[in-house]
């Protein structure tokens, strides 16, 4: 068996900065399952790897037609089908970078670490294949609002 949605919607909302930003996390969310299986590290790095390598070079960004929604929803069904485990989410929220701000999305991962087998979050943004635990990498910062799981 898996993880208890319960705990992975406690999980998710560890991430959300905030009571209203909870609260409206809590009634915008939509979790699929009752139980979630984590994947491995190594699991997720091989799979993101993968992504990096055979699909990410064929995918294209386009506005509207496919874009961070698309990639996003794309890696969860590849991914999903991949390891065999419904560890994967859409991540919905807003990025902020150097000089403005938009809505984005990206993908949340149940993941079970190596060393010390505790369950975290960690983070994939699809079009760049990084792997992140906290809310800012490469200059970018990432504020979660919702998850489609």
């Amino acid at each position: 068996m898996g993880i208890h949605v319960s705990k992975v919607v406690e999980m998710f909302l560890g991430k959300v900065e905030g009571f209203w930003s909870k609260l409206f996390f809590a009634v915008k969310s939509w979790f699929f399952d009752e139980y979630y299986v984590p994947v491995s590290e190594g699991e997720l790095t091989d799979i993101v790897t993968k992504w990096k390598q055979t699909l990410l070079p064929k995918l294209v960004y386009t506005p509207e037609t496919f874009d961070c929604d698309d990639f996003a929803s794309y890696f969860k069904a590849w991914a999903t089908k991949k390891a065999g485990k419904n560890a994967f989410a859409i991540c919905l929220g807003e990025v902020f970078f150097k000089g403005g701000k938009g809505y984005h999305a990206w993908n949340g991962v149940l993941v079970v670490s190596a060393k010390e087998k505790e369950l975290k979050i960690l983070y994939v943004e699809p079009q760049t294949a990084e792997i992140f635990e906290k809310t800012s990498v490469d200059g970018w910062t990432y504020k979660l609002k919702a998850v489609v799981y």
